[in-house]
């Protein structure tokens, strides 16, 4: 049977998916029952903690908690034009822009802010990504310069809802802010029209990261920054990548295959990332929802997700995750059924994330 959570104010708590297991090679006997939950709509973030999860649904913005299940923020008297594009970290703020016309933020205790509108930028502006408390947000604004051109330019907003712009088109050429850290100092996006992934820190220093050797044409796209802004994932050369100390790495099949693979979320310390990989039982060319870790290199979700005895419900085929947790341990992402999405928690036993964490820096250097 499916698990279903249905649209409504507020919703009764979903079947728990703790699970008592390790990952390291020895499982505790998997609890009976225990499934990915599958809720309407497209979820657009989650929080650190992995409590909250953001997105939209049929005209209005939601959120999503284990305990309160989906709120509507329609009904909270927030204007159905208000769409989400991310989450604070503490969970607490909605990012995403009103209209399309203009970015803005909403929290339960302050209501809708609407940020300071950039002058000349009339064919979109968005917030995609806020910091800890939401009081920083980061995103793109958009113009149309001759024609059918159009140039899009990184924008980062501060507690005030004033703008100031993250490089220039002199600069970075068409660029778009994809992500934020947690203490608003870092962000990360697209640069010459989505051919190169670009960081930017608080002092002003805008940084194109290293591509990964491999073709002729190099090409790289920043997708995620992990909350505390030390990791980079993305794709370089169609390659999955993590970036880390200005260092880039790829991140590959348990075969040892690449190419396969795209990378779109990261844990805080670069053991976990998520994204799609190549369906190879299907063989289809088609992808399916994929984790990297330093143990498992890029394997299906749902694999990794059996190995702790949590089951997809049948019919649904996890196709993409685009979040996790801080800890790597709550994925969100895409289903093959239209307008549904999935959540899932895998809590980690005592030493896990050592265990991990001490893996992947001992790989990284033999890679040296």
């Amino acid at each position: 049977m499916m698990h279903v959570v249905g649209m409504k104010a507020h919703l009764p708590k979903s079947a728990s998916l703790l699970l008592l297991a390790a990952f390291s090679g020895v499982l505790a006997a998997p609890a009976t029952g225990q499934t990915v939950t599958v809720i309407p709509g497209s979820i657009r973030g989650v929080s650190a903690d992995g409590q909250v999860v953001v997105g939209n649904y049929s005209g209005s913005a939601f959120t999503w908690t284990p305990t309160q299940g989906t709120t509507r923020l329609v009904d909270l008297g927030v204007s159905n034009i208000f769409s989400a594009y991310g989450i604070s970290g503490n969970g607490q703020v909605v990012i995403g822009s009103f209209g399309g016309a203009n970015g803005a933020r909403w929290s339960q205790a302050t209501g809708l802010q609407d940020f300071q509108f950039v002058p000349g930028y009339n064919f979109g502006q968005q917030a995609v990504s806020g910091s800890n408390d939401g009081s920083i947000a980061a995103g793109f604004v958009t113009k149309r310069v001759a024609n059918n051109f159009y140039v899009s330019q990184s924008v980062r907003w501060g507690p005030d809802g004033t703008y100031s712009f993250i490089g220039s088109y002199n600069t970075l050429g068409t660029n778009r802010a994809r992500a934020i850290s947690r203490d608003g100092s870092t962000i990360i996006g697209t640069a010459f029209d989505e051919t190169a992934a670009y960081k930017w820190t608080e002092a002003g220093n805008i940084q194109i990261l290293p591509y990964l050797l491999g073709n002729q044409a190099n090409s790289s796209v920043a997708a995620a920054l992990s909350g505390n802004g030390q990791f980079i994932v993305g794709l370089s050369n169609d390659r999955s990548v993590i970036w880390h100390d200005s260092t880039v790495t790829e991140l590959r099949l348990a075969d040892g295959q690449s190419g396969l693979s795209s990378a779109s979320a990261v844990s805080d310390d670069g053991t976990v990332v998520a994204g799609a990989v190549r369906d190879l039982v299907r063989n289809d060319g088609s992808y399916v929802a994929g984790v990297w870790t330093p143990t498992t290199q890029f394997i299906p979700l749902t694999d990794y997700l059996a190995s702790f005895g949590i089951q997809v419900p049948a019919g649904v085929r996890l196709t993409n995750v685009t979040g996790i947790s801080a800890d790597g341990r709550t994925f969100v992402g895409d289903t093959n059924i239209l307008s549904m999405d999935f959540v899932v928690t895998i809590p980690a036993p005592a030493g896990l994330p050592i265990l991990l964490g001490s893996v992947f820096l001992a790989s990284r250097r033999r890679r040296a």
